[in-house]
């Protein structure tokens, strides 16, 4: 959930849950909404709570994020996919405690 000290310093956003499915051999897919800010955050003094955000998805996409569907959103910094992936390493079968002959 975006809150409003979030909408007036964060440049995106992401829609939904963001997920990350590892496939059989062990490739990754990301599945995520991104939408990012394409203006300034309106807010009103007679209406403390609410805000408006103009953003955009891709070329052509354009909505708002308000406090109303804030409960959809949520900032790039809270992204559950934003901590880093386990690396996968291998390990050399090779004995290097053994010297080699030449």
């Amino acid at each position: 959930m975006v809150t409003k000290e979030r909408a007036l310093t964060e440049s995106e956003f992401h829609y939904g849950d963001c997920q990350r499915t590892f496939g059989p051999r062990g490739g990754a897919t990301t599945r995520q909404e991104r939408w990012r800010r394409n203006g300034a955050t309106k807010t009103w003094t007679t209406r403390p709570w609410a805000f408006s955000v103009p953003i955009k998805h891709g070329l052509s996409s354009y909505s708002y994020l308000t406090e109303v569907s804030a409960r959809e959103f949520h900032a790039l910094a809270d992204c559950p996919l934003s901590e880093p992936q386990i690396a996968v390493t291998t390990t050399d079968c090779r004995d290097d405690s053994k010297e080699r002959l030449n």
